[in-house]
């Protein structure tokens, strides 16, 4: 998930990178050294089967550690992979388990594996590893502290193995490995204290990016709930009227706006819609609404109000804005909608002969040239169905490019019936089920008004 990947990296200490950065390193040098770990204890048991020379049970240690090297090195492998899919040092599943004790179960093996290359080998063999282990070991990534007290316990075992085997010229030759363990000590701390600082370096910048990224995330939050908190909680409760709607945004913060105001005992309707969606989207649209209010008293005449607001679009931002938006008043006493729109896609009307389009040809408000804006009046009766709804509802496209259009919209209102609930829900299931699996890509609004 983003949203974790975002914590994870904000809220991780540089320990912690650090600690994981070596884990993912590790992780590549045990895959492929314990594959050819696994041919080389073969090998191995292949030779003390068969020679009289080799120590007691010195081919079941060989087989014994082969059956360990060949998954340790799958198990490796697949945490290398499972990270490199990932793009970062983090882990899930069996990875994340293993990677929590990853420092101890590569030093516990790799200890291991020297032990049983020098007992069951020839009597050079503790010369042999002994000189060639603290090598391929600079391909590991360890602590100074660490990597001290894996190379002393390897001095060890291989001091072990050369006194008990008595080979001629031990103290020189253990004198001469000595010094091949404090140069490749050396060189290794070098090498892990670069990659240490080339991983802090890493993941300052990583973590400053992702502060930023979640102060973002929870500012988009904050202006979607604040968005939220603009339209209605619920439709009013008339007994002239059944009203429902909704407004799903295609980001954090749409461009959909839509309202309920009562003007003296009749119901103005407001359907908007900015041009785009994002955070300057949501600015004009709180700008819009509190114009709206302090304008209500003069919904009574739907084009003048749309006239005066396309002044507030347009002072709203420096950039220039486009804004479409249908106002609709029913009067129940005169059983009449006047219908004002500024650019806004057409209101459908439901009635029993079936389904006609209010289309009023306006600009939308914060265009430069400015023309008056288009009204209506429509008379309705009882059981006829408005529905006032923004563009992205029929321009929903299919993982195909169809879209949904404005004539599948009517005909299936004119073939729904039922409450204004009942109405808005069958759109949307119809509107979803359309567009399948393709990402909605405009926001999704719906009013609709039934009369009782």
């Amino acid at each position: 998930m983003v949203a974790d990947e975002l914590e994870h990296d904000a809220h991780m200490t540089d320990a912690e990178a650090v600690r994981r950065a070596f884990d993912a390193q590790n992780a590549v040098s045990t895959a492929v050294g314990a594959a050819i770990f696994t041919l080389s204890d073969l090998l191995l048991f292949a030779w003390a089967a068969t020679s009289h020379e080799a120590p007691p049970f010195a081919w079941l240690f060989a087989l014994v550690m082969a059956a360990v090297s060949a998954p340790t090195a799958w198990i490796a492998y697949r945490i290398t992979t499972a990270s490199s899919k990932r793009g970062r040092q983090r882990f899930t599943g069996m990875a994340e388990v293993v990677m929590r004790s990853a420092r101890d179960w590569v030093v516990g093996y790799l200890l291991a594996q020297f032990t049983v290359l020098c007992y069951a080998g020839t009597a050079r063999s503790p010369v042999i590893w002994g000189t060639v282990f603290p090598w391929m070991l600079l391909a590991f990534r360890f602590t100074f502290v660490r990597r001290l007290l894996v190379y002393i316990a390897l001095f060890a075992i291989a001091a072990i193995h050369l006194y008990a085997r008595k080979l001629a010229g031990t103290p020189q030759v253990g004198a001469s490995l000595a010094a091949n363990y404090v140069i490749t000590l050396l060189i290794g701390t070098l090498t892990s204290r670069r990659v240490r600082r080339r991983t802090l370096d890493e993941w300052s910048e990583r973590r400053e990016s992702a502060l930023e990224r979640l102060r973002m995330r929870d500012e988009l939050r904050y202006a979607r709930e604040l968005q939220l908190s603009m339209l209605p909680e619920t439709p009013p409760k008339l007994d002239w009227a059944d009203v429902a709607a909704t407004s799903i945004p295609a980001t954090e913060v749409g461009g959909d706006y839509f309202d309920y105001i009562d003007v003296d005992g009749s119901l103005a309707v407001i359907c908007g819609d900015v041009a785009g969606h994002g955070l300057s989207s949501g600015i004009t649209l709180a700008a819009l609404r509190g114009a709206i209010i302090l304008l209500r008293k003069s919904l009574i005449r739907p084009a003048e109000v749309l006239e005066r607001l396309h002044d507030v679009v347009a002072e709203s931002s420096r950039r220039r804005t486009l804004v479409t938006l249908t106002a609709a008043l029913f009067d129940p006493k005169r059983m009449r909608a006047t219908i004002a729109s500024a650019g806004h896609p057409p209101v459908l009307v439901h009635r029993r002969a079936g389904v006609e389009a209010i289309e009023l040809f306006g600009p939308p408000l914060g265009a430069r040239r400015m023309e008056p804006i288009p009204q209506r009046e429509v008379a309705f009766d009882r059981g006829d169905i408005f529905l006032l709804h923004s563009d992205g509802i029929y321009e929903t496209t299919n993982d195909s490019g169809a879209q949904y259009g404005l004539d599948r919209l009517m005909k299936l209102l004119a073939s729904t019936d039922g409450s204004a609930a009942e109405v808005r829900d069958r759109i949307l299931r119809s509107v979803e089920t359309f567009r399948g699996i393709a990402p909605q890509e405009d926001d999704l609004t719906l009013v609709v008004v039934r009369m009782i």
